[in-house]
C-alpha cells in the first residue's frame, strides 16, 4: 500500500509543511523506526521513518515522538553531528519510484588551527543561499537522507555532498547483496530503475502486446504490477476493477481501452496534484488506505471510508490500527526467543541425565558379576582369570584375590556406582516435566492470536523464570506484633487470572479452552466438575480444553466430543498436522504435578480420538460453536 503513489502524495505534503525547516531533533524510538522532530514555519512537526519489513513508511505524526535515549548507535551519532540543526532545503521523490531525498545544510564551526577555539554550534547562523556570506569561523555543509520504502529492503541512508554514504539505519554488507551494498564510505547508488512501461504514458497497442506476452492464465492485475513502473498490487486491482469490473479478469480478457484510461486517471495526481486520502475499514478494522479513492472498495457496502485532510493523518491512523498487530508479532517471536533458550539449556540437562541413568542401568551388570562369582565359588580353581556362566556371561578375576574377595570388589563397585546415580530418576523426571511446562508454554505462545492473551503469557513466562534463576530465599523476618500484641499477617494474594474462553454448542454444551499456564489450571480445577471431559493433545504441548455436558443423545454427545477434541488439536503444537491424537478422560482423573508449572498435570483411565485440528472461528462457520461466551 506505500507505493509510489504515496511516496509522492507524503513528499508533497511535506513540501507545504517541512521545507525550509530546521530540524531539532533525531532519534530512534526503536530498532527500526527514526524519528526528527521538525520546527517550520512556526509550527513543531514529527516526521517518522520506519524500515520495518511489514510496516516500513515515512509521514508525519500529529503527536511528539520521543527518542529512547538508551539506542544511540553510530547512525545516530552521525545524525546529531550532520543533520540535527540543519535546514532542510529540498525535498525529491523521482516520479513511479519508492524513494524520497531530505536535502539538508548545515553550518559548523570552521577548525583552523589544532589548538584554534571553535565557536559554539548553538551560536551557529542559518545556513544562507551563498555560503561565501557565512561569517568567519563558519563552514556549510549539506547532506542527504535517502528514504528507500521497498519491502524488507527499506532503509534511510546518510548520503554527503560527494555521494559517498556516512551510514544508514541498515548496514548491507556484501555478503547480503553483492548488487547494492549499504556500508560507510562507499559510494551511493540508487535503486536500480525499473525496466518497465510508464502507466501515464503507456498506450493501448502497447498494452495489448504485455497482456499478449503474460498470458492468459495471468490475471491482468498480475500483469500490471510486473510489466509497468510504480504499479503495486493494490492499485493493479484498483485499475482492474475500474476497466472492467473485476479484479481476477484475464490479462488476455481485458478491453486495452479502458485499462489505459483507467491507469491515466489514476496516475494524473502525479503530474496535477489533487490527493483525496481514504482510509478503508472491513467490519471496524482496518483494510487499507490510499491517497486517491478505490473505486475497488467504494464500491463494497462492507467497507466503510473514512477520509482525512492529509495522507499522513491517514497513514498515521491506519498504522496506529495495524500496528497493534505488528508489535503483537514481534512480543511473540521475543517470548518464543527467550523460551527457546531455556528449552536448549533443559534439553541439554535432559540428555545428559537419560545418559547418566543409562550408565546407572548398566551398574546392574556388576552386581550379576558378583552374585555369579559366588554361586560358583567352589567351581573357580586358584589363580583363575576368568569366570563364563551359564548364560554366557563373562565375568573377569583377579588371580591374586580369593573368589570371595573378587566377589567383594565388584559389589562395591556396584554400591559406589549406585550412590553417584541415588537420586537420578526423580531428577529425570523433574527435568521432563519442565521440558513438558516448555513444550506447552511454546504452544500456547504460537496460537496466541489476541493481545491480552500473550501479555498473559509473557507475565506467565516471567514468573516461571524469576522462580527458575532465583537464588535460595531468604528467611523471612518475624513479624511484629502490633496494637494489643497481636501480629499482623499478610497473607500474599495470587495474581487474578483471567477467565477461559467458553464456546458453546448447537445442542447446549459448554467447551472451555485455556490460553495460559495458570488458566488451563484454573479451569480444570476451578470452573469444571468431576464428570467434566477433560481434552489435551497426546504427547505435546497445548491447551487444556474442557467440555461440560448438557445432557443430550448419544449422537450429540459424539458430535461434541469430535469438537472439542479438534480444538485441543488446534491450540497445541501439532496443529500443522492433518491428524492428531487427542486424549480425553474424565476431570476427575486429572492431578496437579506437584513443584511443576502451571497446567502441568498426569491423567489416567483415558480414552483418544484421532481429528484433524480446526480452530474456533472454523467451528463457528460450520455452526459447531455459537461463539464465544463469558
Amino acid at each position: 500500500m506505500f507505493d509510489a503513489l504515496t511516496i509522492r502524495a507524503v513528499a508533497d505534503e511535506l513540501h507545504e509543511t517541512i521545507l525550509d525547516g530546521r530540524v531539532q531533533r533525531v532519534g530512534l524510538t526503536d530498532e527500526r523506526t527514526l524519528v526528527l522532530e521538525i520546527f517550520a514555519h512556526g509550527v513543531r512537526h514529527n516526521l517518522l521513518i520506519s524500515d520495518h519489513p511489514q510496516a516500513a513508511r515515512v509521514h508525519l505524526v500529529s503527536t511528539r515522538l520521543t527518542p529512547d535515549a538508551e539506542r544511540v548507535t553510530p547512525f545516530t551519532l552521525l545524525l546529531r553531528k550532520y543533520v540535527r540543526g540543519g535546514r532542510i532545503v529540498a525535498i525529491v521523490q523521482p516520479a513511479l519510484e519508492r524513494t524520497m531525498a531530505l536535502s539538508i545544510v548545515k553550518v559548523h564551526p570552521l577548525v583552523k588551527e589544532r589548538d584554534a577555539v571553535l565557536p559554539d554550534e548553538d551560536d551557529a547562523p542559518d545556513a544562507p543561499d551563498d555560503p561565501a556570506a557565512l561569517p568567519p569561523g563558519w563552514t556549510v555543509e549539506r547532506m542527504t537522507l535517502v528514504v528507500e520504502i521497498m519491502g524488507r529492503h527499506s532503509n534511510a541512508v546518510l548520503v554527503d555532498a560527494h555521494g559517498d554514504i556516512v551510514d544508514a539505519l541498515k548496514r548491507v554488507p556484501p555478503s547480503l547483496s553483492r548488487v547494492r551494498p549499504i556500508l560507510p564510505h562507499l559510494p551511493y547508488a540508487p535503486p536500480p530503475p525499473q525496466e518497465k512501461a510508464d502507466p501515464r504514458t503507456v498506450t493501448a497497442g502497447q498494452l495489448l502486446r504485455l497482456c499478449a506476452v503474460a498470458g492468459a492464465a495471468t490475471p491482468l492485475a498480475t500483469a500490471l504490477v510486473g510489466s509497468l513502473r510504480g504499479v503495486s498490487p493494490q492499485a493493479a486491482r484498483e485499475i482492474a476493477y475500474r476497466a472492467g469490473g473485476d479484479t481476477k479478469v484475464s490479462a488476455t480478457q481485458c478491453d486495452p481501452d479502458a485499462v489505459v484510461t483507467a491507469l491515466h486517471d489514476f496516475y494524473r495526481p502525479l503530474d496535477v496534484g489533487g490527493w483525496q486520502p481514504v482510509r478503508y475499514l472491513q467490519d471496524g478494522i482496518a483494510a487499507a488506505f490510499s491517497p486517491v479513492p478505490l473505486r475497488l472498495f467504494t464500491d463494497d457496502p462492507t467497507v466503510t471510508a473514512e477520509t482525512e485532510p492529509s495522507i499522513s493523518a491517514v497513514v498515521s491512523a491506519f498504522f496506529a490500527d495495524t500496528g497493534r498487530a505488528v508489535a503483537h508479532g514481534e512480543r511473540r517471536n521475543r517470548l518464543l526467543a527467550s523460551i527457546a533458550d531455556v528449552r536448549a539449556r533443559v534439553d541439554t540437562r535432559l540428555a545428559s541425565l537419560r545418559g547418566e541413568l543409562e550408565r546407572a542401568k548398566a551398574s546392574e551388570l556388576l552386581r550379576q558379576k558378583g552374585e555369579a562369582i559366588y554361586a560358583a565359588v567352589y567351581e573357580i580353581a586358584p589363580h583363575q582369570r576368568e569366570l563364563v556362566t551359564e548364560t554366557g556371561l563373562k565375568v573377569v578375576l583377579d588371580p591374586g584375590m580369593s573368589p570371595s574377595e573378587n566377589a567383594q570388589q565388584y559389589f562395591d563397585q556396584y554400591r559406589r556406582a549406585q550412590r553417584a546415580t541415588e537420586g537420578l530418576p526423580e531428577l529425570v523426571a523433574q527435568t521432563e516435566t519442565s521440558a513438558g511446562y516448555l513444550n506447552q508454554i511454546v504452544a500456547l505462545a504460537e496460537t496466541a492470536t489476541a493481545f491480552d492473551d500473550l501479555v498473559a503469557l509473557e507475565n506467565e513466562w516471567r514468573d516461571y523464570t524469576r522462580g527458575v534463576s532465583s537464588s535460595p530465599a531468604k528467611p523471612a523476618k518475624p513479624a511484629k506484633p502490633g496494637r494489643g500484641g497481636r501480629v499482623n499477617k499478610k497473607i500474599p494474594r495470587k495474581p487474578a487470572v483471567k477467565r477461559a474462553r467458553a464456546y458453546p454448542t448447537p445442542t447446549g454444551e459448554r467447551i472451555l479452552v485455556g490460553r495460559s499456564g495458570p488458566q488451563n489450571e484454573h479451569l480444570t480445577f476451578t470452573l469444571s466438575q468431576p464428570d467434566d471431559l477433560w481434552f489435551h493433545a497426546r504427547g505435546v504441548g497445548g491447551a487444556h480444553v474442557i467440555l461440560q455436558w448438557a445432557g443430550g443423545t448419544a449422537e450429540t454427545q459424539t458430535r461434541a466430543i469430535e469438537t472439542a477434541a479438534q480444538l485441543a488439536a488446534f491450540y497445541s503444537s501439532a496443529r500443522e498436522a492433518g491428524r492428531v491424537e487427542v486424549d480425553y478422560a474424565p476431570r476427575r482423573q486429572v492431578r496437579k504435578i506437584p513443584g511443576a508449572g502451571p497446567g502441568m498435570v498426569t491423567y489416567r483411565g483415558e480414552r483418544s480420538v484421532r481429528v484433524s485440528p480446526a480452530s474456533v472461528e472454523a467451528l463457528t462457520a460450520e455452526k459447531r460453536l455459537r461463539g464465544e461466551r463469558e
